[in-house]
């Protein structure tokens, strides 16, 4: 299978009073850019989420980066049930 990055994006400053999410295509114009209120983790992944499912393309393939992963999680990992267990 060959994969070509088409989008990327990310959601930048969660635990503040509002956060920002931001997909730009490759040539890096931008295709999506909202604030998000309030800018917590859970309404952050809820609109990722909700915007992933009116995607088009169901074969896509989704790469994860977590800036503070804790002590816990220091490397890469693969997203799993275990891993989302509170």
């Amino acid at each position: 299978m060959d994969l070509q990055l088409q989008i990327s994006g990310g959601i930048s400053d969660i635990g503040e009073s509002f956060c920002h999410f931001k997909i730009t295509d490759i040539p890096g114009r931008v295709i999506l850019k909202e604030r998000l209120i309030p800018g917590t983790m859970q309404n952050a992944v809820d609109v990722l989420v909700k915007w992933l499912k009116r995607q088009s393309d169901k074969s896509a393939a989704i790469g994860y980066r977590l800036v503070q992963g804790g002590p816990d999680h220091r490397d890469s990992e693969l997203i799993t049930d275990d891993l989302l267990k509170p």
